[in-house]
């Protein structure tokens, strides 16, 4: 479950979505991820090989983990999947960074462990899509060029048009009303997309919606 940062803001949702507010979180981040158990972590803007310095939240302040990355999410147990400015896919455990196979460029991964990827080869809608099998990763049909995963391991994207869509557990693409140019889908299934109202930008706007987590 990730999404971009704002203005390189970073901003915390509380409360219930009918009555939400944004807290101001200390660092600067261009990137975020929030596990299943509600573990967080930020990729940086400091400089750093292979992208820029990531960070886990400890409850009031945000702590440096080694590594480097431009994209990132978090497993259900609070691990770290990462894609470094080099394209290449890695994930974080007991003995550290391990390499995956493959290049991406955005990564998600859904409450229930499911992780996808976009990658880096161009198709109709932006970048291929890949589902990982625990080995290696298999493609699926699709393009995009970003993508979070619901907590039944469905993948939601956003394509090069700003279209959203959702797959559904058939396989097909189900096209959503509206554009945007991010989304994210939290570990009860509600769904967040970050909207350009005009561009640049900075001045997007952030909308919800509640759903009960299937596609």
């Amino acid at each position: 479950m990730t999404m971009r940062l704002f203005a390189g803001v970073v901003l915390s949702l509380f409360s219930s979505v009918a009555c939400a507010q944004w807290e101001l979180l200390p660092g600067l981040g261009t990137d975020v991820g929030v596990g299943a158990r509600a573990d967080a972590m930020v990729v940086g803007i400091d400089q750093v090989e292979g992208g820029h310095s990531l960070y886990r939240w400890v409850g009031s302040d945000w702590q440096i983990v080694p590594g480097g990355a431009v994209r990132l999410d978090v497993d259900p147990q609070g691990n770290p999947w990462v894609v470094n400015s080099a394209g290449q896919i890695l994930r974080a455990g007991p003995s550290g960074w391990q390499q995956l196979p493959g290049l991406a460029s955005d990564i998600g991964i859904g409450a229930n462990g499911a992780v996808w990827v976009i990658g880096v080869t161009p198709t109709a809608g932006g970048f291929t899509i890949h589902r990982w099998n625990g080995r290696d990763w298999d493609l699926v049909p699709g393009g995009a060029v970003r993508i979070d995963v619901d907590p039944r391991g469905n993948p939601w994207v956003v394509n090069d048009t700003g279209d959203i869509l959702r797959r559904t557990p058939n396989g097909q693409w189900q096209r959503l009303p509206g554009r945007a140019t991010a989304v994210t889908v939290a570990a009860d299934g509600t769904a967040w997309i970050w909207v350009p109202i005009a561009f640049p930008v900075a001045t997007a706007s952030i909308a919800g919606t509640a759903t009960d987590g299937a596609a």
